[in-house]
């Protein structure tokens, strides 16, 4: 698991697993939430998120099921954890990518990115994930 809280957290990106379009991906998005959270004295390279809500990146030694270490009762995928928001990134070299917002208070948000194909082995998982994207699409449309 990859958190992100800082700029110079991003730096943790720089792994096999995390491509070149999942790493701008989440990149791009942390430094635009960095850079909307900040105020006019705030250094966009000192700034942390911990107080904000962060960026987490689930990567292949993570369950997705026990996930209390980043403020979730469980599971990324339960049912009674309702997110935000989700959002199913596709590239075109054939990879796709989950971006999830659960809002743990007024105040506070966190984002986490799962490559699809962890999920490859959890059907009911990517069938979930899906779901809630096309429940997101359908409200965004109303």
């Amino acid at each position: 698991m990859i958190k992100i809280k800082t700029m110079s957290d991003l730096n943790q990106l720089n792994i096999p697993e995390i491509g070149e379009e999942y790493r701008k991906l989440v990149s791009d998005y942390t430094k635009l939430l960095i850079s909307s959270m900040l105020s006019l004295e705030d250094d966009e390279n000192e700034y942390s998120l911990e107080n904000d809500g962060y960026v987490v990146v689930i990567t292949k030694d993570d369950d997705i099921d026990n996930l209390h270490g980043v403020g979730l009762n469980g599971s990324l995928c339960d049912p009674d954890a309702w997110p935000e928001w989700v959002e199913r990134h596709d590239f075109s070299n054939g990879e796709s990518f989950y971006q999830i917002a659960f809002m743990m208070d007024n105040d506070f948000i966190m984002i986490f990115y799962l490559d699809a194909k962890l999920l490859k082995n959890d059907p009911k998982a990517k069938e979930y994930l899906d779901s809630m994207c096309d429940i997101i699409d359908q409200d965004n449309e109303e």
